[in-house]
């Protein structure tokens, strides 16, 4: 049986929780090597998972050394993903690497144009997508329930951010990945954004931001920093498709779908109804490990498969372009337009 043999640059939280666990619950795929610049993280994943240390590196340009490496899962921070990925690539790596896929439009498209002459794979983290509500939400939208869409949202409150990246670079991308993704019969045409920061130069903690897409559809995003709160629990997630028919509510993390079709009997008794459709909850798995699980077999079976993984670099772009264009409205106080 063919194996992929993959190396991890980056040993945080996010690797030793979902990615490592991840690669060794696939039975197509060897570890061969971990790296980190922190040592005590590289202790923890030996410790945690019985990896050797003579395959665990400081350096992570010994992981891309190895001929004994395919593919290498990127998960540092976000300011060095773009100059990793490139010398991956140039080692002739496959690559996942969590979001964003660089902080640089440049940099984004220089990724695209070596992944493309290469034909490397390249994905980036979006895990929201392999939520399985939200893919049997998107199959009701494929299939007409709501009728056309015309208003699609996406709101979170989080209780942690990266203060070094802010809010949008560290959790907006996955919204604006996901109601893009929501939305993908046309592209996103412009924007205008605002932001908030309780001190002056550091990065927002709070963001809202307005979307058009070339179909004329209309986006809205907001994305808040709960500082202060304790429970994940009095936090609102979630997604809403507005159509001519009806209308969904998507729990962003959770199972469950809150549905209005006009017409159908039980919505014009009852209203819209919440429910959790079957499949949406994996008997082993709690909602979001899942989806980080799928996730990462998409990433190995793009591989095996020699096909484009789900979230491919050319969509790791567009999410930067749109970001790009969120900073700078952000900056002139005005709407701009999205260069895709």
């Amino acid at each position: 049986m063919k194996q992929v043999r993959t190396g991890v640059i980056g040993c945080g939280g996010i690797a030793e929780r979902a990615h490592i666990p991840n690669l060794l619950a696939e039975p197509q795929v060897r570890l061969e090597a971990v790296a980190d610049i922190d040592e005590s993280k590289l202790r923890l994943i030996q410790q945690n998972f019985n990896f050797p240390a003579a395959k665990s590196f400081t350096d992570y340009a010994r992981v891309l050394d190895l001929q004994t490496v395919d593919a290498v899962v990127i998960a540092t921070p976000a300011e060095t993903h773009g100059e990793i990925v490139l010398k991956a690539l140039e080692a002739g790596k496959h690559v996942f690497v969590e979001k964003p896929l660089s902080t640089t439009v440049a940099e984004a498209e220089t990724i695209v144009r070596i992944a493309r002459q290469t034909s490397l794979k390249v994905m980036v983290g979006y895990q929201h997508r392999f939520v399985a509500s939200h893919r049997i939400a998107k199959r009701y939208l494929r299939t007409g329930k709501i009728g056309v869409p015309f208003f699609g949202e996406v709101h979170s409150e989080s209780l942690i951010v990266k203060p070094e990246e802010g809010i949008l670079l560290d959790y907006g991308v996955h919204l604006i990945d996901l109601l893009c993704w929501y939305l993908d019969t046309s592209k996103v045409e412009e924007v205008a954004a605002l932001s908030y920061s309780d001190e002056e130069g550091a990065k927002e903690k709070h963001a809202i931001i307005i979307m058009r897409f070339a179909n004329g559809v209309l986006g809205r995003i907001g994305v808040f920093f709960m500082e202060g709160f304790s429970s994940w629990a009095a936090s609102d997630r979630y997604v809403k498709i507005l159509g001519s028919r009806g209308k969904l509510t998507v729990s962003l993390t959770g199972p469950t779908i809150t549905l209005y079709k006009e017409g159908s009997l039980m919505s014009r008794l009852r209203g819209p109804h919440t429910f959790m459709p079957r499949g949406a909850v994996q008997e082993k798995l709690p909602l979001t490990d899942a989806a980080y699980r799928e996730e990462m077999h998409d990433f190995i079976q793009s591989i095996l498969q020699d096909h484009k993984p789900s979230v491919d670099a050319d969509q790791g772009l567009m999410v930067q372009r749109v970001i790009d264009a969120i900073q700078r409205s952000i900056a002139e106080k005005t709407f701009i337009r999205v260069n895709l």
